[in-house]
């Protein structure tokens, strides 16, 4: 069968078509492994919610609040430049009384990734003020999983009670003054009873702490879906155990006011699946200054094994996080209803609420 001319040349213009598409992409791809896998001016959006994401899963004492966001980024050849924007509240030591004080803050910095890695440069704080606490990035707020096995007896297990305040005896200015000690001693800071010191550390308290491993799943979900609904206390996070070395930050299943707990089941797959979607994003991130250089966490295996098997939707818990509301300090009767589920405190936290 003959092929007129007019289909010949359709026929070759399609082929010439299609051998300059397969040349094009043959160069993108080279182009774009040689420039490494994150294309960070295409996908900057995914890493801001992969980012929000790791601190959902990893920290969360700060609750599900946007704190640091990638900002529109530029090419430089083989790497990418942009910058991080960070405002929230901290606790700051005054350079002239050496008192703590609420302070606005804010952090401009800018970022670089070249070849898959991120890292952070010519950082600065907006408003100019002295502070005990050098970072402002996650990896203070990262608790290693190890801390959730040890035993109760360990060291000197911290009394919650020691944090508690009486809110009926606050027109004492003694009994204030004990308790600002006392709290001072707890958080390391140098609060004065003179200084507005409730409106400092009113709802800002984070409390880490493991379960009694005796109980079983259903009993810890019962007493933290319990401790959910006490007035003022917030459990944020739950943290649970999986195969990874004990060094490595331990993992949450965060819960948010609209997440009610189920008294029932602990099921952490939802919270993992960005995660496990986007390893090049994750590595990334977690390798660099912003989570303190974690390395070793395989959020895609930890999915698949999740997956596997229908004992991850019963997840064995190990330890929990709680909040509490804005403005609120701890008082005797949420202690005593903290330390009923309370197996070991772990940390307490001043983390920042910015509001």
């Amino acid at each position: 069968m003959k092929i007129n001319v007019k289909k010949r040349w359709i026929l070759i213009g399609a082929a010439a078509v299609l051998l300059i598409a397969a040349i094009l992409t043959a160069v993108l791809v080279s182009a774009n492994r040689y420039r490494g896998k994150i294309r960070v001016s295409e996908e900057l959006l995914s890493v801001n919610v992969v980012n929000q994401q790791l601190q959902n899963v990893l920290a969360p004492q700060l609750n599900g609040r946007w704190l640091m966001y990638f900002q529109d980024t530029y090419n430089e050849g083989r790497s990418y430049s942009g910058g991080l924007s960070y405002r929230d509240l901290r606790l700051f030591l005054n350079g002239e009384d050496r008192q703590d004080r609420l302070v606005s803050a804010g952090l401009s910095c800018s970022y670089r990734i070249e070849n898959d890695k991120l890292t952070i440069e010519d950082r600065y704080y907006i408003d100019k003020v002295d502070h005990p606490y050098e970072t402002f990035f996650y990896s203070d707020l990262l608790i290693p999983i190890g801390e959730f096995y040890r035993n109760n007896v360990d060291e000197d297990p911290l009394d919650l009670s020691r944090l508690a305040v009486d809110k009926s005896r606050l027109d004492d200015p003694d009994y204030c003054a004990e308790r600002v000690d006392a709290l001072n001693a707890v958080l390391g800071t140098q609060i004065r009873p003179d200084n507005p010191w409730r409106d400092i550390l009113g709802g800002r308290y984070a409390i880490v702490f493991s379960l009694d491993p005796a109980l079983s799943v259903e009993e810890q979900m019962t007493a933290l879906a319990e401790l959910d609904q006490e007035a003022g206390i917030h459990v944020t996070g739950i943290y649970y155990a999986y195969s990874g070395s004990h060094e490595l930050p331990a993992l949450c299943k965060p819960f948010r006011a609209d997440d009610p707990i189920n008294p029932e089941v602990l099921d952490p797959r939802e919270s993992l699946r960005v995660l496990a979607a986007e390893p090049e994003i994750v590595n990334m991130l977690l390798s660099s200054e912003l989570y303190g250089g974690v390395t070793g966490i395989d959020f895609g295996a930890i999915l698949w094994e999740m997956e596997q098997s229908d004992r991850w939707s019963t997840a064995d818990p190990i330890g929990a996080c709680v909040t509490l509301d804005k403005e609120s300090l701890l008082t005797p009767e949420m202690a005593e209803a903290i330390s009923k589920v309370c197996y070991r405190c772990i940390d307490v936290q001043l983390v920042s609420k910015y509001s």
